[in-house]
């Protein structure tokens, strides 16, 4: 029999896996949706990850967002405890008003996705356009 803390070793070890990281992050959206009033349109997690595998296969293990290659690691803080990893995959929904579908969700790292928040179009547009008067449209930004 294995204790408590064998049980929690094991699966820390199985949600590094990117399998395993992947259905926490299923979970995590199947959560959301009941808890937010939002619709999750994926059929089931299969759907889902054969979602991310398309993704993969066009970007690899790169944000398609950053370019800063993505990482499936369970960060600790205490024990049943987890951080935020900054690279790690996060599942974002491009209009954060949608509902996480197919065509709505892209897989970028949690900075990213935290860092754009509910920005809109309509801003995104007003922000690059600031940038594009004061720099013109051949700057790279850092």
């Amino acid at each position: 029999m294995q204790s408590k803390e064998e049980r929690r070793i094991k699966q820390d070890i199985y949600y590094n896996t990117e399998r395993g990281f992947f259905i926490n992050l299923w979970n995590s959206i199947k959560k959301s949706s009941k808890r937010k009033n939002r619709i999750n349109e994926f059929k089931d997690f299969n759907e889902f990850k054969n979602h991310w595998l398309e993704q993969k296969a066009k970007y690899g293990m790169q944000c398609p967002a950053t370019g800063v290659e993505m990482t499936t690691l369970l960060g600790k803080n205490k024990p049943g405890e987890h951080k935020r990893i900054m690279t790690n995959i996060s599942t974002d929904r491009i209009l954060s008003t949608g509902n996480y579908s197919p065509q709505n969700v892209i897989f970028t790292t949690w900075e990213y996705n935290s860092a754009k928040k509910n920005i809109s179009p309509k801003m995104a547009k007003a922000f690059l356009k600031i940038v594009e008067e004061r720099y013109g449209d051949t700057h790279e930004t850092q």
